[in-house]
């Protein structure tokens, strides 16, 4: 069965991709705000479809929902996300296969068919 965590920030990612399996994927969403609910509308657009395909994935596959920080630290050029060369991440929803590198960028977070290729049993990436 596919194993999901959430974290928030940068220290906590890598703390879970150092226990991870050799398939993990993380999802990099916008922080909540105080109603819960993540300010980035492209994230809350994204989200259910992401979660639907994730019965997708393989079962040995590990799935981190990551937050990137609340809207100042997100629009920071210098927030650790945008920064590291493993994640270089310009927009929030993204998804990273790390075993490939392959991603899912912004909208195509929400395009439907582009997400079940992409969990498709993880061989068939963008």
């Amino acid at each position: 069965m596919t194993s999901v965590v959430t974290v928030h920030g940068h220290e906590a990612l890598s703390k879970a991709l150092k226990e991870k399996s050799s398939n993990a994927y993380v999802v990099f969403y916008a922080d909540p705000d105080e109603n819960s609910m993540s300010w980035c509308p492209d994230c809350r657009n994204a989200d259910p479809v992401l979660r639907r395909h994730l019965s997708r994935l393989p079962s040995d596959a590990q799935v981190i929902f990551c937050y990137v920080g609340d809207r100042p630290q997100w629009k920071d050029q210098n927030n650790s996300f945008r920064t590291d060369p493993v994640y270089k991440l310009t927009s929030v929803p993204t998804v990273i296969n790390m075993a490939t590198k392959d991603r899912l960028v912004e909208g195509q977070c929400i395009e439907d068919k582009l997400v079940k290729t992409f969990f498709s049993n993880g061989e068939d990436s963008v």
